[in-house]
């Protein structure tokens, strides 16, 4: 059980609502429900809006609580995915001042988890790679970032839970645990991924990083994703790649002791049938 909500068995498996095309929240979170999915995390994507946007409409959060009631879908956390150490810094204030207002949203419409990424120093693309994210200013700029949103969110009580990611500056468990460690907050945590943890392992050592991970951020994690990886290290859907979910859901429970739900993404709606089918069998 985990302080925020658990879910036992196949009833584990969400999906991102941005799977399903639309924006209108009635509409996206009716397919998650169609699909027999009761989990979702939300992107305001799905109601007309970038994914952090400047101003919320007055009536939103509300509006997205009772489409979330009238379906019985529990939406798990809201994706506040943005660059936290741009390089320009009125940017990363920019950013700060929108999540803040993000996590006010979460608080109205009963969403407990608003999550991150730790950012790139590459200039165009969240998801690339820059040599500069190695850098001790890299880092400092990520904890002045992450210190100044704990305290823009302290009235919220939302938790914030970071992504580790191969481009971003957090990269690994480790890091993540150190970054943990460093701030003190009990309303920081992690989101772990295993396909993004075990991305540049190879295959046979994959389990034993993804034994380490949960090990390591034990009652620390807040929530999961589950995306796939084929060969060629490619996203892929969960069942179409190489990944041992089975392993993976099992190490979360056991080691990390994680009982929340796994949200699915990295699919087509055409594909999660036979992907919620395999996560549901090995969950």
């Amino acid at each position: 059980m985990t302080s925020d909500g658990a879910a036992d068995g196949a009833d584990r498996i969400g999906i991102f609502a941005r799977t399903f095309p639309g924006t209108d929240p009635v509409i996206v979170l009716g397919e998650v429900a169609a699909a027999g999915i009761r989990h979702t995390q939300f992107n305001l994507a799905c109601a007309g809006l970038s994914t952090v946007p400047s101003m919320i409409p007055d009536g939103l959060p509300d509006q997205i609580r009772n489409a979330a009631e009238h379906h019985r879908v529990t939406i798990r956390a809201l994706s506040g995915t943005c660059n936290l150490i741009d390089a320009d810094p009125d940017r990363r204030a920019e950013l700060i001042r929108r999540l803040a207002q993000l996590a006010t949203f979460c608080e109205t419409a009963g969403i407990p988890i608003l999550t991150l990424s730790t950012g790139t120093r590459h200039p165009h693309d969240l998801w690339s790679h820059h040599p500069d994210n190695r850098s001790a200013a890299a880092h400092a700029d990520l904890r002045h970032a992450l210190r100044s949103l704990l305290d823009a969110t302290a009235h919220t009580g939302v938790t914030l839970a970071f992504e580790p990611e191969p481009a971003n500056v957090i990269r690994t468990a480790d890091e993540a645990a150190t970054l943990l460690d460093d701030l003190g907050s009990p309303r920081l945590r992690v989101l772990v991924d295993a396909a993004n943890l075990v991305q540049d392992s190879p295959v046979e050592a994959r389990a034993a990083v993804v034994e380490e991970a949960c090990t390591r951020l034990a009652g620390r994690i807040s929530l999961a994703h589950a995306k796939d990886l084929d060969a060629a290290g490619h996203v892929v859907a969960p069942g179409k790649g190489r990944l041992d979910f089975a392993h993976y859901l099992g190490a979360m429970r056991t080691l990390g002791r994680y009982d929340g739900p796994v949200i699915m993404h990295g699919l087509a709606p055409a594909d999660v049938p036979a992907a919620l089918a395999h996560l549901r069998g090995c969950a």
